[in-house]
């Protein structure tokens, strides 16, 4: 359970103690936190929460890969640790509660119920033991042995605990001694009649939760219920929970006129003694967070508009004051009388301040982009604080855009102008210095220019990164999408799997897209995929290398890695011991004119630079994924069974014939670059481009061209008869191979026609995987006058109907393509057709269309020169 809500908001816990991340590094900007001692500068997750009849609420809680601590929260706001055994138990402690006389009742799953007195005295009450209760007779509540889910007090003094496996509630009087209160032991097995009945003999869930009142009365949540049990040991049937916006995981809590409260994960409900419900705080949205304030009522708390993310735990005091664990998003808060709603304890991501002075003792929030302009001014987005901050060369720091909400606070709650930043994600700068924010949470794009003004150049979008090129291009991108704002829309390009983002000044853009580890796309709008990584931030220098962070903003960090345009890589902060600083991820990293890399510590709020160092340059690992090897003209494997389940892949690779233009892909196959043909003095197509070679059961094949995440390649004619074949892949003396089988032919057609089809008309196609020809191909060798043609017979078809063949082979100049040329059937209707190739007992189909007498549904014009360059990305 720790692990899973710890992924989902561990980015922003705030870095203690920290050292620089190599030894080298400076700190550029963001001092750690001030320890106030105040507790709502404290950052934890609550579990649970108890108030005493002094005031002093008490709150289990814990961090990120940090054991569970106990916190006291005085009634003027300060903070305190109370330490125990329960540091070490290893178990969350999920169950507090407070008694008439300040003692603190503590409790979970795997651990047994401490109390600690009003004076600090720690003892075992119950579940300390090995003796297992029959739920027939007392026994001593220090000596059971017990599965805890929740506990309650009464005002006499007795203690009720909830037990997990036994779906029983036990009591323990003040003496010390064990009784079953409710529940036979036994869980549901079927509908239940809510009447009145003896607690003793209702069949409980293993998941009750409890409210007690006077001396033996209870109230819990069971299944759908609220039930009520009195002194007399009966259980009554209060309500039904129905209420709007209720969703699994209830917790409960009682005030002292016995009114009922129930928590759902984003609302909190009222439950008067006559069964009536009220909505007393959340809206039923989890995100964002929100403090309750609406553009109808700015600056007020309202606790029925604020947002809450998962309820887990709630106690009132003896005001009717109501807490609330509200644990994703890191606070306890609190519901008053009149309906508002304010943050006691936590909810900070950092702090804000030093304006004016010396950047590295200023504070950050959660820092992400960043950007250099001409002048070497370093811009932060301060995401956060909503700001967008400026560190001069002087190490002086300043707000340039945002403002009024900071750290914690929800910006509602404050004074509403267009010049008001949402949680600004990213920042980049162009030739003319302006600075063009990706201002996330308000969906928007704007441009702060060089006299300070602020303009909206893009609108509607959640940019959470942002990047300009030399000629002043926008792309933005977010967690599904990278695109680009043109005439102030957004235009998607691509899809991909994090925000990551960077332009180098040719402008090329880097992304991370989705299946295709980070992309390169050059200006000309030429794409390389296939470097294998999953970066969280991105830059880039003038020699088009990129520097990423194997890690998202927001989780466990992972090495700083340079990459070369040749897929040459180097560590440049490896990931262990003494680089500490880097808590929760790279939200942002930044190239220098001098090369040095800044880069933004977004869980330690700090940002820092690595002086530029020399690349060691290692091969980046070459990997081929499961299905690599395509047919070169449909860009399709072999489709295995359109039954394959969920669980399996539906498509095998390419069963390669002789002579066959295949496509490979794959992860740093070659260079982020195209790698094109090259012939030798003797006319034969090179079997190595770059350092990039392709084998087939040993023999080299020819290439057609190459890049970081494809090949083209023609299986070598020596193939021909084999059943199976091994390729290997190899670049920069790494390799990898994979297992195929090879049949005599396996045709595809290109998509690219050549001229019109009509009724009657000859028709000229292009296509690959002819297998061996007549006479024998040789291998990289491109014919010229004696033609070869497939030494398998070939036939052509539209919807079924035999079409005149009027040549099938080779096209002069080229390997791994052949032409057929045949004459559409008279009487062939305008419009689209399914036109089939048959070479041998193989066969391909694509869809064609046939124009009729006045040019209508004309398919494509124009000579083709070699149909394999227009397969390349």
């Amino acid at each position: 359970m720790r692990s899973l809500r710890a992924a989902a908001v561990c980015w922003a816990l705030v870095a203690a103690a920290q050292t620089p991340p190599p030894p080298d590094a400076a700190l550029v900007a963001g001092a750690s936190p001030p320890v106030t001692g105040r507790a709502t500068d404290l950052l934890f997750w609550p579990l649970a929460v108890a108030v005493r009849p002094d005031g002093t609420l008490c709150v289990s809680a814990w961090g990120y890969d940090a054991p569970d601590q106990i916190w006291l929260v005085s009634p003027s706001g300060d903070i305190s640790r109370l330490p125990g055994p329960w540091d070490n138990s290893g178990a969350d402690v999920t169950a507090l509660a407070a008694d008439g006389a300040n003692n603190l009742y503590l409790a979970g799953f795997g651990t047994p119920v401490w109390k600690v007195s009003a004076a600090g005295r720690i003892t075992v009450v119950a579940g300390g033991g090995t003796s297992v209760p029959d739920g027939q007779s007392s026994i001593s509540a220090a000596s059971a042995q017990l599965g805890i889910k929740a506990i309650a007090l009464d005002r006499a003094g007795n203690l009720y605990i909830s037990e997990v496996w036994g779906s029983r509630i036990w009591k323990v009087t003040p003496d010390g001694m064990l009784a079953a209160f409710a529940g036979t032991g036994q869980q549901p097995g079927g509908p239940q009649d809510t009447a009145t009945v003896p607690a003793l003999k209702f069949d409980l869930s293993a998941d009750a939760k409890m409210a007690a009142g006077s001396s033996g009365d209870l109230y819990l949540i069971d299944g759908s219920w609220i039930l009520h049990i009195t002194s007399d040991g009966m259980l009554h049937h209060v309500a039904d929970i129905q209420a709007p916006g209720q969703l699994s995981g209830f917790s409960i809590a009682l005030d002292s006129s016995d009114n009922v409260y129930i928590g759902s994960e984003t609302q909190v409900y009222r439950v008067a003694p006559s069964g009536a419900f009220t909505l007393i705080a959340g809206s039923g949205a989890a995100r964002p967070f929100s403090d309750g304030c609406t553009p109808d009522a700015p600056g007020i708390h309202k606790a029925v508009n604020a947002t809450l993310a998962f309820v887990w735990n709630l106690a009132a005091d003896l005001s009717g004051r109501v807490y609330i664990a509200d644990e994703a998003n890191g606070r306890v808060r609190r519901v008053d009388s009149d309906g508002t709603i304010r943050t006691v304890a936590g909810g900070p991501f950092g702090a804000f301040g030093g304006d004016g002075g010396a950047a590295t003792s200023a504070f950050l929030a959660a820092p992400a982009g960043l950007a250099f302009d001409s002048t070497g001014s370093l811009y932060i987005a301060d995401v956060q604080n909503n700001r967008i901050r400026k560190v001069t060369p002087d190490g002086l720091i300043r707000t340039v855009a945002g403002g009024i909400a900071t750290a914690g606070q929800d910006p509602a709650c404050f004074p509403q102008s267009d010049a008001n930043l949402l949680q600004p994600g990213g920042v980049a700068v162009d030739a003319s210095d302006n600075v063009y924010i990706a201002d996330t949470g308000n969906n928007r794009v704007m441009m702060l220019q060089p006299d300070g003004s602020l303009v909206k150049v893009g609108d509607g979008v959640e940019a959470q990164s942002i990047a300009v090129t030399p000629s002043g291009g926008i792309y933005v991108a977010n967690l599904a999408l990278v695109g680009l704002i043109a005439g102030g829309t957004f235009h998607s390009l691509d899809t991909t799997f994090g925000p990551g983002l960077a332009v180098d000044p040719q402008g090329n853009l880097y992304y991370r897209g989705t299946g295709r580890g980070i992309v390169k796309r050059a200006p000309n709008g030429d794409e390389f995929g296939g470097v294998f990584a999953s970066p969280g931030a991105l830059a880039a220098d003038g020699q088009e290398t990129i520097y990423y962070s194997t890690n998202e903003a927001g989780s466990a960090t992972g090495p700083l890695m340079a990459l070369t345009r040749d897929c040459l890589l180097t560590t440049l902060v490896p990931f262990g011991p003494g680089n500490a600083t880097f808590q929760a991820g790279f939200g942002g990293i930044a190239v220098a004119p001098n090369g040095d890399l800044y880069v933004a510590d977004s869980g330690g709020n700090q940002i820092w630079r690595i002086p530029a160092r020399p690349l060691d340059r290692s091969p980046a690992a070459l990997t081929l994924p499961p299905v690599s090897v395509l047919n070169g003209a449909t860009e399709m494997p072999r489709y295995i069974t359109p039954a394959c389940s969920f669980f399996c892949l539906p498509y095998t690779n390419e069963a390669v014939a002789p002579g066959e233009a295949v496509v490979i892909q794959g992860y740093c196959l070659g260079p982020m670059r195209n790698l094109a043909e090259q012939t030798d003095e003797n006319g034969f197509v090179a079997t190595v481009l770059g350092e990039t070679q392709v084998t087939f059961d040993g023999v080299p094949a020819p290439l057609i061209a190459v890049n970081s995440g494809q090949i083209v390649a023609v299986v070598p004619y020596e193939s021909a008869g084999s059943t199976s074949q091994t390729m290997v892949v190899s670049y920069h003396g790494a390799s990898q191979s994979v297992a195929l089988g090879a049949v005599a032919a396996s045709p595809g057609i290109f998509p690219n026609f050549s001229g019109a089809a009509s009724a009657g008309s000859e028709f000229t196609i292009y296509a690959t995987g002819g297998g061996q020809t007549v006479p024998p191909g040789v291998t990289g060798k491109p014919p010229s006058d004696s033609l070869p043609v497939p030494a398998l017979p070939v036939s052509i078809s539209i919807d079924g109907s035999p079409a005149d063949l009027l040549y099938a082979g080779a096209v002069p100049g080229y390997i791994g393509i052949f032409r057929i040329t045949f004459r559409v059937p008279d009487g062939t209707a305008p419009g689209q057709h399914t036109l089939t190739l048959m070479v041998g007992g193989a066969s391909t189909s694509r869809q064609i269309f046939v124009q009729g007498a006045d040019g209508s549904g004309q398919f494509g014009t124009g000579a083709v020169k070699n149909p394999l360059s227009l397969q390349l990305r």
